[in-house]
């Protein structure tokens, strides 16, 4: 099909994020043709995937502001009480964007408590074929230590909308829905998406793990290798889709790397990360996953900066011959939290046998 002209045009200047659920219309499209926009005028819009495992209050992935996540929206001048330059050459930095913040901690913690409570009694769909992955996925690169990167709302942000900002060069790409219709989507990179890439290439194996469809996250990577600064350099050694990932029982996709850590994929679990702005996604992993907040195009952003650091003292060099599992256990206090599991599902046990013996003694009462 013929790929439409871009009509230039004024935007109207909103204020206000939008938020759109365009998973299932990405999820029935063909990509027709992808182009430079430069210069781009508008918001932002929200995200691409309905993300998630669990019928849950809060949102999946984190993006609620505290004071630490504000401060990476001001200028370096505008950050009062803190030193950026200091921060991002400590190798904990990450931690601290991670525990200083109370909001984002709280989260963080809440969530894998509940994910633990909930893991025994929710039931896991896999994905056909699944028993193969490891044979079809293999790790075939100089690297013993695999990195499983997310796409959507990780390393680039998506929008129907084109966003005011000078800073962030933006791609358009036109999708045709399965009813014919064409949709123009912009694409934006993270800010310090290549120089992350070409860190974490030197001493992992890359696989790229989207929950969209595969046409859908193919035509992202190919946009991503085409503007590389190395020349269409190949960072992923494998690009996985919702294909591949598992389901609980609400539908919602689950990012299970048992399925590409057996004897045939030539990878360990202990020597596998996972990053993700949904903490759900890697819900079987925890401790081998490091949780990212969503980029929503702030130009400011400077998460993939803070990571690469964290990931270059803590899994690199001489850290490289320790579990990785272990190590973020360790960094996010998992024995705590674990205790704090335990302490909840006693509570649960103790109020059911209370209400179940509170509704024997009504019931003993009406009959005397």
């Amino acid at each position: 099909m013929e790929s439409l002209s871009v009509q230039s045009k004024e935007e109207p200047q909103i204020k206000k994020r939008t938020s759109a659920n365009l998973s299932s219309l990405l999820d029935s499209t063909n990509v027709l043709n992808v182009a430079d926009m430069s210069n781009c005028n508008t918001v932002s819009g929200r995200t691409l995937q309905k993300r998630g495992s669990f019928q849950f209050a809060k949102k999946s992935s984190f993006s609620k502001k505290g004071s630490s996540s504000r401060s990476a929206d001001l200028g370096d001048d505008q950050i009062q009480g803190s030193d950026t330059k200091e921060r991002h050459e400590d190798g904990k930095s990450y931690l601290f964007r991670m525990n200083s913040d109370f909001d984002r901690k709280k989260y963080y913690e809440e969530t894998v408590l509940k994910i633990m409570n909930e893991m025994s009694v929710s039931k896991i769909i896999e994905p056909q074929g699944c028993s193969q992955f490891g044979e079809r996925f293999p790790n075939k690169s100089p690297h013993k230590r695999t990195i499983f990167l997310d796409l959507d709302d990780t390393l680039i942000y998506v929008s129907i909308l084109k966003i005011d900002n000078e800073l962030l060069k933006g791609h358009q790409i036109e999708l045709e829905s399965s009813g014919g219709q064409i949709m123009k989507m912009y694409v934006y990179f993270r800010p310090g998406l290549y120089d992350f890439l070409d860190s974490i290439y030197e001493n992992f194996e890359i696989v790229l793990f989207n929950n969209g469809s595969l046409a859908y996250t193919e035509s992202i990577v190919k946009l991503i290798l085409e503007n590389s600064p190395a020349g269409k350099k190949d960072y992923f050694s494998h690009v996985l889709s919702k294909e591949q990932c598992s389901a609980n029982d609400s539908g919602h996709e689950i990012k299970n790397l048992e399925h590409f850590c057996n004897f045939d994929s030539n990878r360990e679990i202990n020597d596998c990360l996972i990053i993700d702005n949904n903490i759900y996604s890697f819900q079987k992993h925890l401790t081998n996953g490091l949780l990212i907040d969503k980029f929503e195009g702030n130009s400011n952003d400077d998460w993939l900066e803070i990571l690469k650091l964290y990931i270059s003292d803590k899994f690199c060099g001489e850290a490289s011959i320790i579990d990785i599992r272990k190590t973020i256990s360790s960094d996010f206090n998992f024995d705590r939290i674990v205790n704090n599991t335990r302490t909840s599902m006693i509570r649960q046990m103790m109020n059911k046998n209370l209400i179940v013996e509170a509704l024997l003694q009504e019931e003993n009462m009406q009959h005397d």
